[in-house]
């Protein structure tokens, strides 16, 4: 009879790590809308205007077992902020720790609205193809007189008509959207900056701390017209002299009903209102 050895013996199983290394969701808080693509690798994020893009906290699921960095620092879902203001790349190290896929997040921002509050004011005007907003302030901040004195301003003369016989070719139009601001440096270039004057109303103004703020040309001031025609009445000055006056009048539009006016200088006491403008 054959006798065979005998003897206990210990069998390990090692489950094998897992090389999976996605990022399946991904959300920023207060999005407007959200997609991964998987095959390229890319999250695409928008969030409201005028959201900061510095520090924002993204909330994200990976593969289990899976760690996420940015650069060498760490990301918690939930927790982590990162500066969004240029693409974030997330790398995605699998629990083998040998597999890894890298993620490229880019945030943009929705557009700006009109008669959205903003920038110490409201948005009256949003030139999307050169992605600029112009910024009113809410309220008249004052009722004063154009200038103190009686002196041609030339450079910022505009028409009230642009069919007026005035309105000749080579003529410079200082009244477009945009020109307020050259206009009211020009204005207190001119009178002074001791002087009271309309622009320099606009200048001192500081309502959101913002420094930036002048007189709106005449047509900055028809998009100011459009949004707060209503409940708002009676002549506004804008930065823009009379061509045809241009040593003692300034053009004014009415807010009761968008009728167009050039009045004096010194004698007539009118609303201002104060603009700005940003890139966005």
């Amino acid at each position: 009879m054959l006798h065979y050895p005998t003897g206990n013996y210990t069998v390990t199983v090692t489950a094998a790590k897992s090389p999976n290394c996605a990022i399946t969701a991904y959300s920023i808080s207060n999005q407007t809308s959200c997609s991964i693509d998987a095959k390229h690798k890319t999250i695409a994020v928008t969030v409201p205007f005028p959201t900061p893009l510095t520090a924002l906290i993204a909330t994200f699921t990976k593969s289990d077992g899976s760690t996420a960095e940015v650069g060498d620092n760490p990301q918690i879902s939930g927790t982590t902020p990162n500066d969004f203001t240029s693409p974030v790349t997330y790398t995605v190290t699998a629990e083998d720790d040998i597999t890894s896929s890298d993620y490229t997040v880019i945030v943009t921002k929705n557009a700006p609205q009109v008669g959205q509050d903003y920038g110490g004011g409201t948005i009256v005007s949003v030139d999307a193809t050169n992605r600029k907003i112009l910024i009113c302030s809410k309220n008249d901040i004052a009722q004063t007189v154009w200038s103190e004195i009686y002196t041609p301003i030339f450079a910022n003369a505009g028409c009230l008509s642009r069919l007026s016989s005035l309105c000749q070719s080579g003529t410079y139009y200082f009244d477009e959207i945009g020109s307020g601001k050259p206009n009211t440096e020009l204005i207190l270039k001119t009178l002074g900056i001791d002087r009271n004057s309309a622009a320099k109303h606009c200048t001192q103004y500081r309502e959101g701390g913002y420094t930036d703020w002048y007189l709106p040309s005449m047509w900055e001031l028809y998009e100011v017209y459009k949004i707060f025609q209503s409940p708002v009445a009676g002549y506004h000055w804008s930065s823009t002299v009379d061509m045809a006056h241009v040593n003692r009048q300034a053009i004014t539009l009415n807010f009761d009903g968008a009728n167009w006016s050039s009045d004096d200088f010194r004698r007539d006491t009118i609303n201002i209102r104060a603009v700005r403008n940003e890139n966005y």
